[in-house]
């Protein structure tokens, strides 16, 4: 009996023990919200100029690059220059076999002077033509008046008087046709005064139609004379020579290739979704393996209205001073382009990782410390002085416990959000998060309005938008 007395009041010692402590460990949860409380990541919502980094691949190239074609062909006798050469603008590079040339020239000459001589001699003609018309329709004036008078004398009859009379007649027709040919011989208008000086025969030579066309054909064959020396049309270095001494050329055949090796541009392939970030005059990095560990400057000089394929090809100057001495900047040579663009200067940002989509737009979960309420943004702004921005509104805000409130815990906020321009990883916020509030970052999905967080740390507070 006594054995039996004794293990009951050990289980019983045993009940109250437990049942204290229980009582003590429930006391103690139930005195600590945070125990319920979820932690989170937050970052400050803060004031920043957004940037982007536009990446493309591009070619070096010349500025200028011009092919000489052979405007007459002809067999190649002669080439003074050899590829990788400096040459002036001007400087022969090829020269053809041009004898059938000069014939052909002296042909054309002859053809033009024979033009220049006909339209001469056809003046002389129809001056002297209208000469004698004139001469001739005055003879038949006398003779009209003559007949006349002998008739009104008896001495003629009226048959005689009629005669004469059309041949005045005649005769004064082909004083007009006379007249008109002359005039038309001149390029004036058939009823003008016809001009009998050959003062101003050599205008009217130099405008005559077939002249004209004999003397094209002569510019011409001068041309084709003249093309049979190819001359470089610009200072630069002969990158190519196609034309090979003794080979034959066709009109139209390359023959050398010209370019400003000592004046590059990079062309860069920028997609079309980034090229609105562009303006000419950005200053743009440039690597490429035909120079090693050297970044060269550049500045965007076009940006071109058309696109291939979703592609825009910005040309940029390029600053070769960067260029070891010895090492060749390469046309033709691949590179790389990076852009650093600015978007926007002071707007307010958030990371993407605050943001929560949703069909009706974007959410962001904003941690007020708890107690103090729905106050307002950062609720920064402190007893006699003027509101906190910033890092320091943010380090305020999240030391801030609020009036009642347990030290550390934080409510959140559910704000719909409006959102503007954008980089990499952060976002204008245009509505609804204000500069110095806490933003949750991470995963939001199980959040929500009214969730009692403790603050598990704050992500890497960017100085900026810039990516």
């Amino acid at each position: 009996m006594k054995r039996r007395t004794s293990r009951l009041l050990r289980a019983g010692i045993a009940v109250v023990v437990l049942l204290g402590a229980g009582a003590a460990l429930w006391r103690l949860f139930a005195s600590d919200p945070a125990a319920d409380a979820i932690p989170v990541t937050v970052e400050a919502a803060r004031t920043a100029t957004l940037r982007a980094r536009v990446v493309g691949s591009c070619t070096f190239r010349p500025r200028r690059s011009v092919t000489v074609l052979s405007e007459t062909g002809g067999r190649v006798v002669a080439i003074p220059v050899a590829v990788g050469e400096t040459v002036s603008e001007g400087q022969e590079l090829a020269v053809l076999d041009d004898r059938a040339l000069r014939l052909e020239l002296r042909r054309a000459e002859a053809a033009r002077q024979a033009a220049v001589d006909g339209v001469r001699g056809s003046l002389l003609t129809l001056r002297s033509n209208l000469r004698g018309a004139e001469a001739g329709w005055q003879r038949a004036r006398d003779a009209l008046d003559r007949d006349r008078r002998l008739l009104a004398a008896g001495g003629a009859t009226q048959t005689q008087v009629d005669a004469a009379r059309h041949a005045e007649r005649d005769a004064a027709e082909a004083l007009r046709s006379a007249r008109e040919q002359l005039n038309l011989g001149a390029g004036r208008a058939p009823g003008a005064e016809p001009v009998l000086d050959p003062a101003g025969d050599t205008a009217i030579v130099a405008a005559d139609p077939g002249v004209i066309q004999a003397r094209l054909v002569a510019q011409q064959a001068a041309r084709d004379l003249e093309q049979a020396i190819l001359t470089a049309p610009l200072a630069g270095t002969l990158t190519a020579l196609d034309a090979s001494l003794g080979n034959h050329l066709a009109p139209g055949a390359a023959v050398a290739t010209v370019a400003t090796l000592n004046d590059i541009l990079a062309e860069v392939q920028i997609d079309e979704v980034d090229i609105g970030k562009l303006q000419v005059g950005q200053e743009v990095a440039l690597t490429t393996d035909s120079v090693r560990d050297v970044e060269l400057a550049g500045r965007i000089a076009l940006i071109p209205p058309a696109m291939t394929d979703h592609l825009v090809a910005v040309e940029v100057d390029v600053d070769q001073s960067a260029v070891p001495a010895g090492a060749v900047l390469r046309a033709g040579a691949s590179c790389r382009a990076r852009i650093e663009a600015e978007l926007k200067r002071d707007v307010t940002v958030v990371p993407f990782a605050a943001l929560l989509q949703r069909p009706g737009g974007s959410v962001a979960f904003v941690a007020v410390p708890d107690g103090a309420g729905a106050a307002g943004p950062a609720e920064a702004t402190r007893a006699g002085g003027a509101p906190e921005t910033g890092d320091a509104a943010a380090a305020t805000a999240a030391d801030d416990t609020g009036a009642g409130s347990a030290p550390g815990l934080y409510r959140l906020q559910r704000r719909e959000v409006e959102l503007g321009a954008s980089s990499v990883s952060d976002v204008e916020v245009t509505a609804g998060v204000e500069e110095g509030e806490l933003v949750v970052v991470g995963n939001l999905s199980l959040l929500r309005d009214g969730l009692l967080v403790t603050r598990d740390g704050m992500s890497g507070n960017r100085q900026d938008g810039e990516q």
